[in-house]
């Protein structure tokens, strides 16, 4: 299958940036063709409906600049949890995959441990 036109969507996990990144994007760009791009968010002091929503708004620009045919989502550890709570809201997406990369899909001991910690807990 071609990458022509094919975009990658990379979210990044808790208290990264996305540049982290960098040389599994470029990998992806350089061997399969991907079009990378970071979708960068405040991963402690958003809560997830803001995140999500935002995360809609880049892909609506993403898709309206690039006229994307297939959009691909990669998501690392609370990335992978963002775009859980991203499609249960925004069904309506470009063909594509999601790859969850160290994602706590059921159960995490860090996230509980800090979720006892009032000034640092996810909303």
């Amino acid at each position: 299958m071609s990458a022509a036109n094919t975009h990658l969507i990379y979210v990044h996990g808790l208290w990264l940036t996305g540049r982290e990144s960098l040389f599994l994007r470029r990998r992806l760009t350089q061997e399969y063709g991907y079009t990378c791009h970071v979708f960068h968010y405040p991963s402690v002091s958003a809560t997830m409906q803001d995140v999500t929503e935002k995360l809609h708004q880049f892909t609506l620009e993403l898709a309206r600049q690039h006229r994307v045919e297939r959009l691909h989502f990669l998501g690392h550890s609370l990335g992978g949890l963002v775009l859980f709570r991203f499609f249960e809201r925004y069904l309506d997406q470009p063909a594509g995959r999601v790859v969850l990369l160290g994602t706590p899909s059921v159960r995490s001991k860090a996230a509980q441990d800090l979720a006892r910690i009032g000034w640092i807990a996810l909303r």
